[in-house]
């Protein structure tokens, strides 16, 4: 096994050589410990947010411009959130990101009390704002700590303490609705977890960008960011990863609203389907790695939508053929296996192309255009859903098929050779 090595000159700067991270005395383990705590918060908070709305059918069109309006307070918050993580420091940024959503969520609970849901709804983006400010540093922080040769296998395993937290947290709210503990109480666990959060990752040892730094100021990012974007190959993954982004975010965002009132599973058996979703993330992870690092990014995105097409077809079209609810666990378990996929792909792709002094703003940047690409497909989800919700997801199977013309006629390796597998 490969150790950690520690250099210091006026900085610390720490490299993780392999992919060995959960072992005692790492100085990174607190901030993978942290991904899983966040994770675990917000996907409670995601699962508890529509069964709150669900309760009635007429919330349901609250709650769908209540998500487009936190899509793009994200879109906001991550460009801010990674130019500010290069002009001061990653740390700064993930720190506080945690601080600022625990406030806000605490006090959901007095506006809750005040306005109902429709305060809620009102609250729900700013949530999304602060969450949001430290993805992009969070991502270039990580990139900057494991080798080249790893970096598939590291955002893959970042996914998968995701994906931890995203099968716990439904769990953790389910157990706690069964116990029939107020709402309020409920809110202000998943607040605890959020401000546990902000403390791990305040414990991580201050970590310096490699190399020549950029002049630490917004004139001097805007301009590294600017130059970056005269590249044909990077503007195309902007669009690839817009459309992608858009397709997953209509599955998404109106599946639990379409388990419980379309297909009518019970809570019971819809947090069962969330568990079964969520393991199937976290296998997947463990193969993703080996193939983006062995074979790039190009033949992974491929796998992931094809898939992800044939399992969201079969999500709008099963429920209409047959009565046998279970059987809706295939595309099910093939939408959790291929939409997983995309995420450390692209991410493996961004983190070796972009230059370390503008990596946060870049990866603020991509999430952005996802983001903005995301939020009218969501408000426009709404609408269809008010329709026919069955529609809605065969809409999002049409999406997918696009985004695979688009990898095709594109081209994001341009060399086969191991070297230059990663290269745009």
């Amino acid at each position: 096994m490969k150790s950690i090595t520690l250099t210091k000159n006026k900085q610390k700067r720490i490299h993780i050589s392999d992919l060995n991270i959960i072992i005692i005395g790492n100085p990174l383990l607190p901030l993978f410990a942290s991904i899983f705590t966040a994770s675990l918060a917000a996907n409670a908070l995601f699962f508890l947010t529509p069964l709150i709305f669900a309760r009635s059918t007429e919330h349901i069109e609250v709650y769908g411009i209540s998500m487009s309006l936190f899509i793009v307070s994200s879109f906001i918050s991550s460009m801010i959130g990674g130019v500010l993580a290069d002009i001061y420091t990653r740390k700064t940024v993930i720190v506080i990101s945690p601080i600022l959503v625990f406030l806000t969520l605490s006090a959901s609970c007095m506006i809750i009390r005040a306005y109902g849901l429709i305060g809620y709804a009102m609250i729900f983006p700013l949530i999304g704002f602060f969450g949001s400010l430290g993805s992009p540093a969070l991502n270039a922080l990580i990139s900057e700590t494991v080798s080249r040769h790893n970096i598939g296998k590291a955002y893959s395993f970042m996914t998968a303490l995701m994906a931890a937290g995203e099968l716990v947290g439904p769990v953790l709210v389910t157990s706690l609705l069964l116990t029939k503990i107020g709402l309020y109480t409920i809110i202000m666990t998943i607040a605890i977890l959020i401000l546990l959060t902000g403390i791990l990752r305040s414990l991580v040892p201050y970590i310096d960008v490699k190399g020549e730094r950029l002049e630490r100021s917004l004139r001097g990012v805007i301009k590294a960011t600017c130059s970056i974007f005269k590249r044909k190959d990077v503007r195309f993954i902007l669009f690839f990863s817009g459309i992608i982004g858009s397709a997953e975010a209509l599955y998404s965002t109106f599946l639990i609203p379409y388990l419980r009132i379309i297909v009518k599973f019970s809570i019971i058996e819809l947090t069962t389907i969330i568990i079964f979703i969520k393991i199937v993330h976290i296998f997947t992870q463990l193969v993703s790695g080996y193939i983006i690092d062995k074979y790039g990014p190009e033949l992974a995105l491929k796998i992931s939508i094809m898939v992800s097409f044939s399992a969201t077809l079969g999500v709008s079209m099963i429920p209409l053929i047959t009565e046998i609810r279970e059987v809706l666990l295939i595309p099910l378990g093939l939408a959790a296996l291929g939409m997983i996929i995309n995420d450390p792909a692209i991410k493996t792709v961004i983190a070796i192309k972009a230059p370390d002094k503008i990596k946060s703003t870049l990866f603020g940047i991509v999430n952005n255009f996802v983001v903005l690409a995301r939020s009218p497909i969501v408000a426009l989800g709404s609408i269809i859903w008010s329709m026919s919700p069955h529609l809605l997801y065969f809409m999002g199977s049409l999406m997918f098929l696009s985004s695979l013309v688009f990898i095709i006629h594109g081209k994001i390796i341009a060399s086969n050779s191991k070297s230059d597998r990663l290269i745009f």
